[in-house]
């Protein structure tokens, strides 16, 4: 499995023959890479906000899986192809990969006037987007008499820490890698979703190898805290910050 970030909450990931593109979102760039540079089989979207599916129009040869009230308004707002609705609990079986929709916890209405245009004033949202979600990648099915090891990916999406990861995803699917985030704003952290603290209970929580955070680049702060808080709780999930652009492979 090879996780490639490409800043704020975008992923590129290659599991089991086929490439999943989560969250796109190339405005600002993080690196040199543009969305014609990529061409994924699949793209998720977590939830409505523009940070979240900005290029999507980039990705019409792909299939989009988001709920089922965001696919709707996808197809209105954007020009995608083939969707794929899901709803939490629901699995998407990609012939060699398969991907679980799970529950997030965070701000999800849209307002009518800022499809795409960044949240700068106050309205009342007025569309129905459905609840925001995280992913679960692995390369497989998902079962209790499974006799093969997998390899699992978590993406937590924006959300803050929720008992689900402890008795669910941990318990259950235990992810090898999660990526989380900490401070994907430099100065927002800990305001719009998880911050450090929040976060390393959730690797503590999770005990997955690896925890991809997250972070602004600039958000260095954030980062140390980070680490301080996976050292207080003796966590032994090794935390590896990637620069936008770079390839993590498990």
């Amino acid at each position: 499995m090879d996780l490639t970030w490409y800043g704020h909450g975008t992923w590129h990931v290659a599991v089991g023959g086929r490439t999943f593109l989560v969250d796109p979102y190339f405005d600002p760039a993080y690196t040199d890479r543009v969305p014609a540079d990529l061409d994924p089989d699949y793209v998720l979207v977590t939830h409505a906000h523009r940070t979240r599916r900005h290029d999507l129009d980039a990705f019409t040869e792909a299939t989009v899986v988001a709920n089922t009230e965001l696919v709707n308004f996808l197809r209105k707002a954007h020009d995608v192809g083939a969707v794929h609705p899901l709803n939490l609990g629901g699995t998407l079986d990609a012939d060699g990969a398969h991907v679980l929709m799970v529950c997030a916890e965070h701000a999800h209405g849209l307002r009518t006037s800022s499809y795409l245009d960044p949240d700068l004033e106050y309205e009342e949202n007025e569309i129905n987007v459905g609840i925001a979600a995280g992913y679960v990648l692995t390369d497989t099915e998902p079962t209790h008499t499974a006799t093969a090891d997998a390899t699992t990916f978590y993406y937590t999406g924006e959300t803050q820490l929720l008992s689900e990861m402890r008795a669910f995803v941990g318990a259950y699917l235990q992810p090898d890698v999660v990526a989380t985030p900490i401070a994907e704003v430099p100065g927002m952290e800990g305001r719009s979703t998880m911050g450090p603290w929040q976060a390393a209970i959730a690797v503590d929580w999770l005990a997955p190898e690896v925890v991809l955070p997250m972070v602004a680049p600039s958000a260095t702060d954030a980062r140390a805290r980070f680490e301080a808080e996976l050292d207080a709780l003796d966590c032994a999930a090794e935390a590896v910050f990637l620069a936008p652009g770079e390839t993590f492979s498990v």
